[in-house]
């Protein structure tokens, strides 16, 4: 994953590479500003640490096991350490994520992930290359909104909108040819599932047209 090209933000600096993560999906959806100023409420750390905690678990289940991803790799003509695999295969399942999630037509997705696909080329891991003309021709589970709750969740600032504008963000940056009933309420059963904190005292009351909250 590219370094962040967005305006450094006041997020934790630990994981790295899920700040740098975080502060790319806001530049996307055009929400730095909202993200800087909310990730300095009294609530923040609570609403961060439990999403690092859902997203590595998300990744988790949706990457492939350890010890095959590893044996993979292992043919790279470079040494990496487990530390840098573990961080490749996080990557890797992001970048299909978002490839299968709004990404797939958008250049500046692959951009970012130039070193991932480089070094999978290298490697001959095809799977990941049946995943991208996979996840291209899908068009995805229109009641099912997992990744696009974790790239909104701190990066939008979903965690302090009130149910009904986080239901509203989440249908205008990612629109779904069948959204699901009621679904402030979809929304929260999910956010239950996925272990994440929201403010019981939220500050976010409204977005704009394009799905960007509005905060007072």
């Amino acid at each position: 994953m590219e370094p962040s090209q967005a305006a450094r933000s006041n997020l934790p600096s630990n994981p790295a590479h899920i700040t740098s993560l975080c502060e790319q999906w806001a530049a996307g959806t055009q929400t730095s500003e909202v993200l800087n100023d909310t990730c300095e409420l009294p609530n923040f750390q609570k609403a961060w640490e439990k999403w690092v905690t859902a997203l590595d678990i998300w990744v988790g289940e949706n990457s492939p096991t350890w010890e095959a991803f590893k044996e993979q790799w292992e043919k790279s003509p470079e040494r990496f350490s487990d530390e840098h695999l573990r961080f490749i295969r996080f990557e890797r399942t992001i970048f299909l994520g978002g490839i299968r999630h709004k990404h797939g037509n958008d250049p500046q997705w692959y951009q970012q992930f130039k070193r991932l696909i480089y070094h999978t080329a290298e490697v001959g891991d095809l799977d990941l290359f049946r995943g991208i003309g996979n996840s291209m021709k899908r068009k995805g589970d229109g009641r099912n909104y997992v990744f696009e709750i974790l790239a909104l969740w701190i990066s939008a600032a979903l965690w302090t909108c009130e149910w009904k504008v986080a239901a509203r963000i989440l249908q205008r940056q990612y629109p779904k040819e069948n959204p699901p009933r009621e679904a402030d309420e979809s929304l929260r059963r999910s956010c239950r599932e996925l272990g994440l904190w929201h403010d019981p005292n939220p500050v976010i009351t409204s977005c704009d047209e394009q799905g960007r909250p509005i905060l007072d």
